[in-house]
């Protein structure tokens, strides 16, 4: 396994390393108008359905912008699905806390 790919497996360090290698900032406004599309997508359609070109259409953005930022679109679901997560956990822990 090659270290691009054995790293991307810890998001963070996937960041990182994205960052070091030129691949822009985390906080850049278009990387994140993708992963907050790509969101929205995983709530209004399967999995399955959510493509490239979907995800594209959606953000206006060009196909050399997302891999500016991603490796490949397999990374922005990796995103896309972790800030999902975060979401469903930080209402979870909401819940609870009023409890």
């Amino acid at each position: 396994m090659n270290a691009p790919s054995r790293l991307r497996a810890s998001s963070c360090w996937a960041r990182e390393y994205s960052a070091a290698m030129g691949r822009g900032s985390i906080d850049h406004a278009t990387r994140q108008r993708l992963i907050d599309t790509t969101v929205g997508l995983m709530d209004a359609l399967p999995t399955e359905d959510i493509t490239v070109e979907v995800v594209l259409k959606e953000t206006g953005i060009t196909r050399g912008s997302l891999y500016h930022f991603f490796d490949d679109f397999s990374e922005l679901l990796e995103e896309a699905f972790l800030k999902r997560f975060a979401a469903h956990v930080e209402v979870s822990a909401a819940a609870i806390r009023s409890i």
